[in-house]
C-alpha cells in the first residue's frame, strides 16, 4: 500500500479492488495529482484529489484517498495502491475480485446491450450468432481486434465495456447518459438504461 500515487502507467487499487474505467473497462492508468481551492478568491487552502487518466480511452476518473485509522485494531488502514504496469502485479493483485452476483449482472447487461445491437446493425445475424453463442472471448474480439485478455473473471467485463462503448459509437446510447449511470457502478441502473433502450 502507498501513501501517494507515482505519476506513472499503472493499475491502481483501493483497498485491494481494482480501478476500472467507466467507459471502455480498462484497467491501466495515469496518475496525477490534482488541487482546488478550499475557498475563492483563494487562501491558498487545497484539497488534494487524486487523478487517474485511462490509459485506452482518455476517460478521466477522480477519487480520494479513503485511508483511515482503524481504532478497534490500533492500526492504520492504507487504501490506495499501486501495480507498474512493467512489474509483476504481486499476488493479491492477481486473486479473482469478481463474485458471482457481479458476473451474473454483466451477463444480463451484455445479452440487453447485444439485443439492441441487433435492432440497429447492418449485419444482424452476426449479432444473432454472438447473442446465441454467448462465447465471451468471440464477442470481445468481434469487437476490438487486438483484444488478448484470457483470464476468465474480466471476460464479461470487458465485453460489457465493449458492448456499450459501441451502442455510443453508433449514437444508439446518448453518452452523457450512459456515462452517468456508469458513475453510479450500479448494474441495476445500467439494467433498466440498456431495457429502457431496447424499448425505443
Amino acid at each position: 500500500m502507498v501513501d501517494s500515487l507515482v505519476s506513472e502507467e499503472s493499475r491502481l487499487y483501493i483497498f485491494k479492488k481494482p480501478i476500472l474505467c467507466h467507459i471502455c473497462s480498462h484497467d491501466i492508468f495515469l496518475p496525477i495529482e490534482t488541487f482546488t481551492d478550499v475557498e475563492k478568491p483563494g487562501i491558498q487552502v487545497t484539497f488534494v484529489h487524486n487523478t487517474a487518466i485511462c490509459q485506452q480511452c482518455g476517460f478521466v476518473i477522480q477519487f480520494g484517498d479513503p485511508s483511515y485509522y482503524d481504532n478497534e485494531n490500533d492500526i492504520y488502514r492504507w487504501a490506495l495502491d499501486q501495480q507498474f504496469i512493467n512489474e509483476q502485479p504481486t499476488t493479491e493483485a492477481r486473486e479473482p475480485f469478481i463474485d458471482a452476483d457481479t458476473i451474473a449482472k454483466y451477463e444480463r447487461c451484455i445479452y440487453l446491450s447485444l439485443q439492441i445491437l441487433i435492432k440497429h446493425d447492418e449485419s444482424p445475424q452476426t449479432m444473432l450468432n454472438l447473442y446465441d453463442n454467448a462465447e465471451y472471448l468471440a464477442i470481445a474480439n468481434y469487437f476490438d481486434a487486438s483484444y488478448e485478455q484470457t483470464y476468465s473473471q474480466l471476460i464479461t467485463r470487458d465485453c460489457l465495456g465493449l458492448l456499450l462503448r459501441k451502442l455510443m459509437d453508433k449514437n444508439i446510447a446518448d453518452s452523457g447518459e450512459l456515462i452517468k449511470v456508469l458513475q453510479h457502478d450500479d448494474n441495476m441502473h445500467l439494467e433498466s438504461f440498456l431495457k429502457a433502450l431496447i424499448m425505443k
